[in-house]
């Protein structure tokens, strides 16, 4: 039996009053779900609007719909409930969506974790109102104080009906608190998802707005009904630690290093539960112990579509995810179905941005607290999928799955891509990545130079590697330089900019000594900084102490780095002390901008020297200023490298090709024919 016909079925409860403009969105937001097993039940309240009602018929070719007396939404809640034939019920109000993976994330939590009887996440606001409401972690004495779980939360059918449903004649509100309040005094404990996977509209008065009318009303009805709880001694003092924690600790200032020693200790607490901040002593033990595993190998079923999972350690700003992000608009989404899992504590940023471009995007550390279960997750997560491919880019616990991943299913493939070595760095991606390359089926590198050290340091077979150049969009990217840069080039101040974390391996201080030495020999210079990091305080006071405000602007952390490189920089000065494959090269070739960078790996793939711009000796000052004062002198000649630095993006570094290549591994691993009209040798 294919597994997904094992899963235990999930029931989907939307009630209907006369809101027929936005429950179509509602049932789309489940039916586009990961998760396979659903059943929607659209509970139709009483409804007098004939367009809703006319909206209601066309919906049965999705959903069960239920008409009924108006009883209000308690009554309709129960009635979804009581006709729902799944495991689990998701209540979910007609005006509101959900993301596409909180059915099977949730559903997977109870599953393996039976003293869980509902599952809710954090909210996301939208419509008139745009902002991220956090919920908290379970506590029942807390939620005898408040409400901090959304109405929307997957609950076991079981828990309901022994809690007795939601009381129906809370019919002015507050009826999933009393419901919440009612499952805690019944024994039933929750379990917050740390993540943004119920969205919630907020569109002029609602029925929320109408509760809270009725607070103190429909409050004193619920502690008069729970009187035996609210009056409970041991309760009480509970209930009066997090009035105080809430309340009063927050507006006490806390010194910075009380600050610190918390994060220090929080991030002692998943020392030995994350094996992203263990010693690499610690790491290469636990690998071992994966080698040493013997594991019942395990069938997957084959789909229509290839399904790839990727793994990554975030979805930040930054160089790995603008590859992925590049990679998964132009994949033939015909024929694969892509998984993203994240497996790191991050803000993701760029979270959103992923959504449109993957078939699900789960983030371990939102709703897994140890390696163990996320090894677990994981495991799962290919048997459901049917995964014959794993990408491993930039994460610890990819690597340390691989052996697992093999041992439980041989048939699967595994590639990873290195975008840089960092021998001096506690964790290095070459290293890591050589404990377990036999588990390995393919291995990206972006240079030569990274294959030839995959080969001569770490004695990997030249046949296993291939070499991938990062590739970006061309199209936004004009060929002709905008009429205002041209003008700025002839006869103004040329902006010589820097684009990168401020951090020792990009030497922005480097950047900043020759710029000071420029302007020293000529004014009619500007310099740009734009990004951020652990030296901006170090950048600030060299501007500062030198007097350079005039001339040197910081710009922190910007997202619309391409758009100030095609209107803004004239030249880019990247004196690093070493690189991989940096995405904002290959967008400055794009936008026509000459580079002057250090002669190092990864610099020295996109600059020609002399030709679209200059290599530098790592470190030599003099001579970076001495090239700059040569494009500054013979302008003409900025305008010849830029003309060559567009088409050497347009020709080696475009995205299309990238795709074309990765495509072909997978095709390779998979068996599949390459539907692809470019055919690449790997």
């Amino acid at each position: 039996m294919d597994i997904q016909e094992k899963l235990p079925l999930v029931s989907v409860v939307i009630p209907c009053y006369n809101y027929g403009r936005y429950v179509r969105e509602a049932v789309y937001s489940v039916l586009n779900s990961t998760y396979p097993n659903i059943e929607i039940i659209v509970v139709n309240d009483g409804s007098t609007d004939k367009f809703t009602l006319e909206v209601l018929k066309e919906l049965e070719r999705e959903a069960a719909v239920i008409h009924q007396e108006n009883r209000g939404l308690p009554g309709a809640r129960n009635a979804g409930f009581k006709s729902a034939r799944g495991k689990y019920v998701l209540p979910l109000d007609a005006d509101d969506i959900i993301a596409s993976t909180y059915l099977e994330t949730a559903t997977w939590l109870m599953e393996k974790n039976p003293d869980i009887s509902f599952v809710y996440s954090d909210v996301k606001l939208f419509g008139e109102q745009d902002y991220i409401w956090y919920t908290s972690d379970y506590n029942f004495p807390e939620l005898l104080l408040y409400n901090y779980i959304p109405a929307t939360a997957l609950v076991r059918k079981e828990a309901w009906e022994k809690a007795g449903g939601y009381d129906e004649n809370m019919i002015k509100g507050y009826e999933d608190w009393e419901f919440w309040i009612r499952l805690g005094l019944n024994g039933f404990k929750g379990k917050r998802i740390k993540d943004t996977l119920f969205y919630y509209r907020k569109h002029g008065p609602s029925m929320l707005n109408e509760s809270n009318k009725h607070r103190s009303e429909i409050v004193k009805y619920i502690r008069k009904k729970h009187r035996s709880a609210y009056i409970n001694p041991l309760i009480q003092v509970q209930m009066l630690y997090y009035v105080l924690k809430n309340r009063l600790i927050p507006k006490l200032p806390m010194p910075k290093l009380f600050n610190r020693l918390s994060g220090v200790f929080f991030k002692a607490v998943r020392f030995e539960k994350d094996v992203h901040y263990i010693s690499m002593t610690g790491y290469q033990k636990k690998i071992n112990i994966n080698k040493k595993l013997h594991a019942e190998p395990r069938k997957i079923s084959k789909k229509n579509k290839v399904p790839v999972l990727i793994l990554l350690p975030w979805l930040e700003v930054g160089g790995v995810e603008q590859v992925f992000y590049n990679l998964l608009s132009c994949l033939d989404r015909s024929r694969f179905n892509v998984y993203i899992i994240t497996t790191l504590h991050g803000t993701n940023l760029w979270k959103d941005k992923f959504l449109n471009k993957a078939d699900g995007v789960f983030h371990l550390p939102y709703f897994i607290d140890n390696y163990k279960k996320a090894e677990e997750f994981i495991l799962d997560f290919i048997a459901y999928k049917s995964i014959r491919i794993v990408h491993i880019s930039n994460s610890k616990l990819g690597y340390y799955m691989a052996p697992l991943i093999k041992k439980y299913y041989p048939e699967v493939k595994i590639i990873d891509t290195l975008h840089m070595d960092e021998p001096n760095q506690p964790w290095d991606y070459f290293r890591v990545s050589d404990l377990v390359k036999e588990y390995l089926d393919v291995r990206v590198v972006l240079t030569n130079y990274f294959k030839d050290l995959l080969i001569n340091k770490f004695n990997e077979e030249a046949q296993r590697i291939v070499v991938i150049p990062n590739g970006i969009n061309m199209k936004p990217f004009p060929r002709e330089l905008k009429k205002h840069k041209v003008n700025r080039i002839l006869d103004g101040k040329i902006n010589f900019g820097f684009i990168g974390r401020l951090h020792r391996q990009k030497q922005p201080i480097k950047f900043l000594q020759i710029a000071h030495r420029l302007i020293n020999l000529k004014e009619d210079l500007r310099f740009l900084i734009i990004g951020d990091g652990e030296m901006r305080t170090e950048v600030q006071n060299y501007i500062n102490r030198n007097k350079l405000n005039e001339h040197i602007k910081m710009l922190g952390f910007r997202d619309d780095a391409a758009s100030l490189l095609i209107n803004d920089i004239d030249v880019l000065l990247a004196p690093s002390e070493r690189e991989g494959l940096p995405v904002v090269g290959i967008e400055a070739l794009a936008a026509s901008v000459p580079i002057v960078a250090s002669k190092v790996p990864g610099w020295d793939q996109m600059v020609d020297d002399g030709v679209n711009g200059f290599l530098i000796p790592s470190g030599e000052i003099e001579v970076f200023v001495d090239k700059c004062q040569y494009l500054i002198n013979n302008r003409s000649d900025i305008f010849n490298m830029a003309e060559k630095a567009h088409k050497k993006g347009e020709t080696e570094f475009d995205r299309e090709r990238m795709t074309a290549a990765y495509e072909s591994i997978y095709f390779k691993l998979t068996g599949e024919q390459n539907s692809r009209n470019m055919h690449l040798n790997v």
